[in-house]
């Protein structure tokens, strides 16, 4: 599988190492990421849009892995020095409603330095380990809606806004939730979780 349609070098590398680990344990995977499914014109046009099915779309998870059963997969990278791992919140809902009707999406999370990935199934049961929830100011808008999904799921944080000055210039600028990166040692290992959801 071309992971040549990916932009972001480090999620390039992140999504060839595991496509490469999970087809030589007899996984078929397959891209489902906005950036396998829809046209760089139109990306381009959808980066400027805010409203909810667009970020819907641009939240889609990374690989399909298929084996005995089907599941989402989410790759994240961990291997900063920051005491913090962060998502993207909107997905993270998105994904979280979604197994609400069963449908599975797992979240890996490699930390480099040669360590094996670690892994979670997406699911309410998971939602404390979050300790903030930031909105940059640029999505006011989004305020109440993540106030809503972070009610709604049982968050133990309710949203922070954030000044754009606050914000790491590479970031996507979404809203994102923060857990300390402490939790990755109470994740499961990915290819276990796999095994034990009987992919």
């Amino acid at each position: 599988m071309s992971t040549q349609i990916w932009n972001n070098q480090t999620h390039r590398d992140l999504l060839e190492k595991t496509v490469k680990v999970l087809e030589s344990k007899d996984y078929m995977v397959f891209p489902n990421g906005v950036e396998a499914r829809v046209p760089e014109t139109i990306r381009e046009r959808m980066t400027r849009l805010d409203d909810s099915t667009t970020r819907f779309i641009r939240g889609s998870s990374d690989l399909i892995v298929v084996k005995k059963i089907s599941v989402q997969l989410e790759l994240k990278s961990a291997d900063s020095d920051y005491p913090n791992v962060a998502i993207e919140a909107s997905p993270f809902f998105h994904h979280l409603n979604e197994s609400e009707v069963d449908i599975v999406t797992l979240y890996f999370f490699d930390e480099g330095n040669g360590k094996r990935v670690k892994a979670f199934k997406c699911s309410r049961g998971i939602v404390n380990i979050f300790h903030t929830l930031y909105v940059p100011e640029k999505y006011q808008d989004l305020f109440n809606e993540m106030h809503d999904f972070s009610q709604a799921f049982g968050l133990a944080c309710g949203p922070q806004m954030l000044p754009s000055s606050g914000m790491n210039p590479s970031a996507s600028k979404d809203p994102y939730l923060l857990f300390a990166k402490e939790h990755l040692e109470e994740f499961s290992y990915a290819i276990d979780l796999l095994e034990e959801l009987n992919v």
